[in-house]
């Protein structure tokens, strides 16, 4: 199933938040488990509500780490020095949650190459379009939803742009396709 460009950023802001939880690890602080137990379970709920079925490998990899504080580990567990339960379970907990990472990056992959592709002929539409000054006012149009139709209309009428939207509808849905030309003018705009 092909994400749409919000649940794709959701779930990218929300792999950002990892480096907070081993910012934890690498200061030894006593709650970096449950953080990350939080965070399976936060990845697990975002995951289910996105339909991704990667889900359940998520889940069990929560599950690894809850048998690891309760003192079950795996055969491939091996660690250095003295062995202690706290540094058995940060073990295992960075193990899962690098899996989980990994797996969730390489899950969501294509659709984030999708949007990248899809953004470049943003870029493409906004470069033409703004040497046109086809959305000058389109801007000071109130209604966003009014704005959006006046910029797809815009966009799909204009002959030398209509076959980049055409392309751009291709690749993504036409909302995405809306949500990633606004940010293009945005950025334009700034610029």
């Amino acid at each position: 199933m092909a994400l749409r460009f919000n649940q794709c950023e959701e779930i990218k802001s929300f792999l950002r938040t990892t480096s907070t939880i081993i910012d934890l690890y690498e200061s030894k602080k006593p709650e970096f488990i449950n953080n990350v137990i939080n965070w399976f379970k936060s990845a697990e709920t975002i995951l289910e509500n996105n339909r991704l079925h990667i889900v359940s490998q998520v889940g069990a990899c929560r599950g690894n780490l809850l048998a690891a504080q309760r003192g079950i580990f795996s055969d491939g567990d091996t660690l250095k020095g003295r062995l202690t339960k706290r540094k058995n379970c940060e073990g295992v907990a960075i193990r899962m949650l690098t899996d989980s990472v990994e797996l969730i990056n390489a899950t969501i992959d294509s659709d984030v190459k999708r949007f990248e592709d899809a953004d470049k002929l943003c870029q493409i539409i906004v470069a033409i379009a703004d040497a046109k000054q086809l959305f000058a006012t389109i801007q000071l149009i109130p209604s966003h939803e009014h704005r959006m139709a006046s910029i797809d209309a815009a966009c799909t009428t204009d002959q030398d742009i209509a076959t980049h939207m055409f392309n751009l509808k291709a690749i993504v849905h036409k909302q995405d396709a809306l949500i990633l030309l606004e940010q293009g003018i945005s950025r334009n705009d700034m610029a």
